[in-house]
């Protein structure tokens, strides 16, 4: 390396400009991997972190909503699928919120989140309200439960973009368009 004046290393100026410094483009972008932690008015009363995880595999399985608006309100989901869909008339009293409602080629598939505090660790008429509303949305749904403790600790997301995959029957039962698609951590 050249030198100058009293022994300093001389650096050559980059061949390509970044701009103003005070618009501070030389700083490098923010990287995020995963779902990371839910964004502001993801969480309600009605929902749990837990399903921020799917809900940012679903967004990166069907491309919509897109990298950047899967982060903004409002949550409801793509085209493809539907957040919190609220069904009525299954025999079950008041109405039913199914977490995520996917539209396959001739099926709808629902996905409910299983946690440990609200489903699994629960007393006998929790259990029992939960099979009965299981069943009851199966008449008309291919309904899967997803267990939280088998995505939640990772962070890449990888492991909820392969539950929800395997859920869904497979890249194979997914539209063409999404299964053309490959998402950025390589599940196939």
């Amino acid at each position: 390396m050249a030198t100058y004046g009293g022994g300093k290393a001389w650096k050559p100026d980059p061949i390509t400009s970044r701009g103003p410094r005070s618009l501070g483009l030389s700083k490098r972008p923010e990287r995020r991997e995963g779902p990371g932690k839910p964004p502001p008015g993801f969480l309600t009363q009605q929902t749990t972190e837990d399903e921020w995880y799917i809900y940012w595999a679903l967004a990166k399985i069907f491309s919509d909503p897109g990298p950047i608006t899967v982060r903004q309100a409002p949550f409801a989901g793509g085209l493809d699928w539907e957040y919190q869909a609220v069904k009525s008339s299954l025999g079950l009293t008041g109405k039913t919120a199914i977490d995520f409602l996917i539209f396959l080629p001739g099926e709808l598939v629902g996905l409910r989140i299983q946690t440990e505090r609200y489903h699994v660790l629960v007393d006998e008429e929790k259990s029992a309200y939960d099979v009965s509303q299981f069943l009851a949305l199966s008449r008309s749904i291919t309904m899967h439960d997803l267990y939280s403790q088998d995505f939640i600790e990772d962070a890449s997301g990888e492991s909820a973009v392969r539950v929800t995959i395997e859920a869904l029957g497979g890249r194979d039962r997914l539209p063409a368009a999404a299964r053309a698609r490959r998402t950025h951590i390589g599940v196939r």
